[in-house]
């Protein structure tokens, strides 16, 4: 997956007084890694001693960490915490849904 974001204007040009409309769309990856602990164990395995009797030797179980990763595609929206609403000469409002923001042109 990758990260596919626009940003679009509803108009090419504006005349002082209009409002203008920015949207935002498309989507972020959010990728998120959880542990998972295994047990692996106890192994036996037979041995054989030269000129003796089978012996086993026995492996302890022991703890394996398995890390598994997932990424799914979130929709982009605005950061209203980080946004700086003053920008470009204007004061702009950004609309509940967080994917829009609006001035007067």
């Amino acid at each position: 997956m990758a990260n596919t974001v626009t940003a679009t204007w509803n108009k090419s040009s504006f005349t002082a007084g209009e409002t203008m409309t920015g949207t935002v769309s498309g989507t972020i990856d959010e990728t998120t890694t959880t542990v998972v602990q295994q047990t692996v164990g106890p192994v036996t395995v037979p041995l054989v001693v030269a000129g003796g009797d089978p012996v086993v030797a026995e492996f302890p179980a022991v703890q394996v960490a398995v890390p598994t990763t997932t990424t799914v595609a979130r929709p982009a929206m605005i950061d209203t915490a980080l946004f700086n609403p003053n920008q470009g000469g204007r004061t702009w409002a950004v609309s509940a849904d967080k994917l829009r923001i609006t001035a007067v042109a």
